[in-house]
């Protein structure tokens, strides 16, 4: 299948994309997907349970399928992963914000699943081959479901449109496959088929451009993760230098004296120093003006003293 080697697809191409493949589903089985039964009772499925109830009615028509639990067992075992990742796909934003279909890929790939199954009803060799196709394709969908944990990028959003838009071309060329009568010339495995390997091939293709596109965004990532701590711990040491100015500049700042003045002015009684408000030496100093040395041993009341002064 062609496929564009845009490293930045907008949503408009990868409709485009799957578009292509439904009408390349619809030439290669003669089926349209989008107005078969089936599409209108999947159309409310939320649940993978709810999904294979519907296929059940498909499943049951195998004749194999109605002669043992055990095979009844494997094939609903083989198609529920399948199921499973690509209902996860349909309710995430796996594909990106703003990526919309007329037909949602996963709605395609359920409805082609139920129509594979319906078409093999009456052939019993397709049994073991449609097992066998369908763990092939499990192997390269079940990976993607860790997509669906949080918004996929551009790249990889093509990547999961172009694997999805394979496994719809390898359920029609089954399909056509089992209404020309063709199947049976394979056996047990559908692996003989080279257009089927072909398919095969390409997702293997995928499958590596995925890998070389993840290890790219996870250095991409590490290294603005790296740059992103980096500047966290230039930022921590600017506060803790900041931190230590500031102690730095309060050290060194000269004392405020009006906050001695106000704790000395609190802690005094109303007659203190009045024995020396009222002596000569403080008439004497206030009317010459001159200095005054109040001197005397640490805890003496000297702050007390020179507050009341202050305040006469």
């Amino acid at each position: 299948m062609p496929s564009s080697q845009s490293s930045n697809p907008a949503p408009s191409n990868l409709a485009s994309l799957f578009d292509a493949a439904l009408k390349e589903y619809i030439t290669k089985t003669g089926v349209d997907i989008t107005t078969h039964p089936l599409a209108a009772k999947l159309e409310h499925c939320k649940s993978v349970d709810a999904v294979i109830d519907i296929l059940q009615d498909q499943l049951y028509l195998f004749k194999l399928f109605r002669r043992g639990l055990g095979k009844r067992a494997k094939l609903i075992r083989t198609v529920k992963p399948v199921v499973d990742v690509v209902l996860a796909l349909s309710t995430s934003e796996t594909l990106g914000e703003g990526v919309t279909m007329v037909f949602p890929p996963a709605k395609a790939i359920l409805g082609s699943l139920g129509i594979l199954l319906g078409t093999a009803k009456r052939v019993s060799a397709s049994y073991d081959a449609l097992i066998d196709l369908l763990g092939h394709v499990n192997q390269f969908l079940e990976r993607l479901k860790i997509y669906t944990w949080s918004p996929s990028t551009a790249p990889i959003a093509e990547i999961l449109v172009k694997t999805l838009a394979e496994v719809l071309s390898i359920f029609a060329l089954v399909t056509m496959e089992i209404k020309q009568g063709r199947l049976r010339k394979f056996g047990k495995t559908l692996l003989g088929d080279s257009e089927v390997e072909d398919a095969l091939r390409r997702l293997d293709k995928l499958t590596e451009e995925e890998h070389r596109v993840v290890a790219a965004q996870t250095y991409s990532n590490t290294v603005s993760i790296k740059a992103d701590t980096r500047q966290i711990l230039d930022s921590q040491d600017m506060v803790k230098r900041n931190g230590l100015q500031s102690r730095y500049r309060t050290w060194l700042c000269p004392p405020d004296p009006s906050t001695n003045h106000n704790v000395a002015c609190k802690t005094r009684h109303d007659s203190t120093a009045a024995w020396f408000i009222r002596s000569k030496v403080f008439e004497e100093w206030k009317s010459a003006g001159c200095l005054l040395w109040i001197h005397g041993k640490l805890g003496s009341g000297k702050s007390v003293l020179c507050s009341t002064i202050i305040e006469h």
